[in-house]
């Protein structure tokens, strides 16, 4: 239902909402549908995008300035030395 007002006009929007045996779900939707196209604002298409979509993937980047204290400490060392020497991780 939500795909089918997606592609409907704003006049088949408006005639849908003021029909008596149209859901009150269904009213709802037109008539936030109608308000949104008057101020100019996409709100309630993205909404009903990412529902019936999903939304799209997103990517969190963590950039920590202190990059030092998250490096990894590799040391060789022979098999004749003791173990205290191992390397570190």
């Amino acid at each position: 239902m939500i795909q089918h007002l997606m592609n409907c006009t704003k006049d088949e929007i408006t005639e849908l909402a003021q029909a008596k045996d149209t859901p009150i779900w269904i009213v709802n939707l037109c008539t936030a549908l109608v308000n949104d196209t008057k101020r100019g604002t996409t709100y309630l298409l993205s909404e009903l995008t990412d529902r019936l979509y999903g939304k799209p993937k997103q990517i969190t980047e963590n950039y920590n300035e202190n990059t030092a204290k998250n490096q990894a400490i590799v040391k060789f060392v022979r098999e004749d030395e003791e173990e205290d020497d191992q390397a570190t991780l």
